[in-house]
């Protein structure tokens, strides 16, 4: 019901941010966090958890986009892409806080074993909402709207160190208007300009692919399968489950966290490519360990799928 939420509320994301600003609709997908998040920890029922589940996915979308767009936008441009890779491999902070949790209250014998982790997943998004607006709006945003003056003023204190008469500075603004006024030139052009030529039906689906392809990278199988995945290769304990999420949410966290420094260095296609051919390795390894376990229940099988 979390995908559906996320589904139903994607294809307003865009208007939502561009009306309302960056920073107001990061704050409204944390509300919808908030109140998702607290409808699951009062749950009565199983439809409650599960209409808490559709609330909470109304609002996780809105308020990555929005924030994503909001660090993108303030970013200077040298630290940009560093920025932006820190964003993504910041889940695993939030994750590992999780896992840490779930270790702690898994053992409960009462509801609030799982009341608990719901209950506090209400607190990043009330940090969000109660620091967001001590960082400055878009200047994007805010000259898309007319308020030129306060997106300069931004601009010189974060981008120029509050140089005035910094060519940078006024070069960066100029880049904005003139992107904003190509946007508004091609802004009448349909839907159907997508497939109109055989250069846009090949962007199209390329574009369409890489997202397939980023759902289809394995996060799954250790997210929502991975306690079926160590039932298969003889791991039952839900101690030793929760232990191995926690240790692969870390891993992520640390792998996350080198790349987001070092991506910058590299050709976008050919880190894209490497990527994808490590997890082809790694999952083909990972059937094979599983297989032999399967045929022979070998010991070292199941250790190595685990690795």
């Amino acid at each position: 019901m979390f995908s559906l939420g996320a589904i139903v509320v994607l294809p307003f994301v865009p208007l939502i941010t561009d009306r309302l600003g960056r920073r107001h609709a990061t704050a409204l997908g944390s509300l919808f966090t908030i109140i998702g998040a607290s409808m699951q920890t009062g749950a009565k029922n199983f439809g409650m958890f599960v209409a808490s589940r559709l609330v909470i996915g109304l609002g996780v979308p809105l308020s990555i986009v929005a924030a994503s767009s909001l660090i993108g936008e303030l970013s200077h441009p040298k630290e940009r892409a560093i920025i932006g890779s820190l964003f993504n491999s910041s889940y695993y902070i939030g994750a590992i806080v999780a896992a840490g949790v779930t270790l702690g209250t898994f053992e409960m014998s009462s509801n609030w074993g799982w009341r608990i982790p719901s209950l506090l997943r209400v607190v990043p998004s009330a940090l969000q909402i109660t620091f967001i607006y001590l960082v400055p709006e878009s200047p994007r945003w805010l000259i898309s709207k007319g308020e030129g003056d306060e997106a300069m003023t931004i601009l010189v204190k974060y981008h120029a160190e509050g140089d005035e008469t910094s060519e940078f500075a006024k070069a960066e603004y100029v880049q904005i208007e003139k992107t904003l006024e190509l946007e508004k030139e091609t802004a009448n052009m349909g839907w159907t300009q997508l497939v109109a030529t055989s250069g846009m039906r090949r962007r199209v689906l390329i574009g369409a692919f890489i997202g397939l392809a980023t759902q289809w990278s394995g996060n799954g199988l250790t997210s929502y399968f991975l306690s079926k995945i160590l039932d298969n290769v003889g791991v039952h304990s839900n101690r030793t489950k929760d232990l191995i999420n926690l240790g692969i949410t870390c891993w992520g966290f640390l792998n996350a966290t080198v790349f987001a420094f070092t991506s910058a260095r590299f050709k976008r296609r050919t880190v894209y490519l490497a990527c994808t051919l490590s997890m082809l390795g790694v999952f083909t390894a990972w059937t094979t360990a599983s297989a032999r376990y399967a045929i022979t229940g070998s010991q070292a099988s199941s250790r190595a799928l685990i690795v």
